[in-house]
């Protein structure tokens, strides 16, 4: 993989996907993000199993390829770079980062050991009046309480049956509920 792009765009995307990959013993891959060349795009995917984050941004691209590096630093590396062209490229698992006066690498990993993210099956999208969306979920947003003891209550429930969206939050003594109803079926 061989690529040049600007430092913005990349800082944007790894920040997106910095938030996503968390550290974790079980499965240490998760700390890393997949970067991966598309035709004139390079791809940056991050998962924690539960989510996933594909972020595509515009690059040269002088050689196709794909690594896995570990997302915390990349991102830190990056962040203390001039505003300006970075050129990436990665050889033998190793990630090398360079611009006019800076060289560093990064050791990756396989990009076959990054877990796959599922792509959404074409689904019709929902088209909700905005107004009403936040109206409802602010009538029931006051009612859940952020508690480590029980994670459960402490969100919103948003289910979607036919032409109803439903929105429901307790905090065990109270129950909220609030229905949507659209127009067609989804």
């Amino acid at each position: 993989m061989k690529l040049t792009i600007l430092k913005e765009k990349l800082n944007e995307g790894l920040k997106l996907n910095e938030k996503i990959a968390k550290k974790t013993l079980a499965l240490p891959i998760l700390e890393n993000c997949l970067l991966e060349t598309e035709k004139n795009f390079l791809k940056i995917s991050s998962t924690n199993l539960e989510t996933g984050v594909n972020y595509w941004t515009l690059a040269k691209i002088e050689k196709e390829g794909k690594i896995c590096v570990p997302v915390k630093i990349l991102t830190q590396i990056i962040s203390l770079l001039p505003l300006e062209k970075i050129n990436l490229f990665e050889e033998n698992f190793v990630l090398t980062i360079e611009n006019e006066n800076y060289k560093t690498q990064i050791n990756g990993v396989s990009p076959e050991e990054f877990p796959i993210i599922p792509q959404p099956e074409s689904i019709k999208p929902l088209i909700l009046d905005t107004e009403l969306f936040c109206e409802a979920l602010n009538s029931v947003s006051k009612i859940p309480m952020p508690s480590s003891a029980r994670p459960e209550i402490s969100g919103i429930l948003i289910s979607f049956k036919e032409n109803v969206v439903e929105m429901v939050a307790t905090d065990s003594f109270r129950l909220a509920n609030k229905k949507i109803f659209l127009s067609e079926n989804f």
